[in-house]
């Protein structure tokens, strides 16, 4: 999104480079275990609505949290009973793979996507609004991930599109509820 928000600083996924770096220590330690995470080219959205188990996910998604802020309420609008801010990017991405889902229903903290009147909003906003308005290309994006993090060449474009597809997730998001001034200022309707 912007220099200070790239690859695993975006939000706390479990990013592929942590993953090398921990199946090298697993060798190291002469242990044999394999680590394999099946939804390394999935988006949020697509994990949830592709789990086979939809009856047990339905039962514990709002036991989950995703919020990058917990502990640093006083930007919040609801400061208490709650543990998202509902507005950093991990919360962001929850909401957009939850209405990919059709859940998306959370109004329990304050609502980044309908009450938004100014840029000011949020220190996040103007970072978020910057990023979904940017055309990139596949092109484009394979660029920023090399630059940005230790991807493997192998699969950079697999990685590359599954971030073009989160972006749409997000854009989708504020296309279905967002407020008149968040789609003017992305340029939607």
């Amino acid at each position: 999104m912007t220099p200070s928000r790239v690859s695993s600083l975006s939000t706390r996924t479990t990013h592929p480079y942590v993953l090398k770096n921990t199946q090298e220590l697993l060798a190291e330690l002469g242990l044999s275990t394999r680590i394999h995470n099946p939804y390394t080219f999935k988006t949020k959205g697509e994990m949830f609505v592709e789990c086979t188990n939809q009856t047990f996910i339905q039962s514990i998604f709002q036991n989950s949290v995703s919020c990058g802020k917990r502990g640093r309420k006083q930007n919040w609008e609801v400061k208490t009973g709650t543990q998202e801010c509902g507005i950093c990017m991990p919360c962001i991405y929850r909401r957009a793979a939850l209405n990919k889902a059709r859940l998306d229903n959370e109004n329990h903290y304050g609502n980044f996507i309908t009450r938004p009147n100014s840029r000011s909003y949020s220190t996040d906003l103007p970072a978020l609004i910057s990023y979904l308005k940017k055309d990139i290309s596949l092109e484009k994006m394979k660029r920023d991930l090399l630059v940005n993090g230790n991807i493997e060449i192998d699969n950079l474009q697999q990685y590359a599109n599954m971030v073009l597809r989160s972006k749409e997730e997000v854009l989708q998001l504020f296309r279905e509820k967002g407020n008149i001034f968040v789609k003017s200022e992305l340029g939607i309707r």
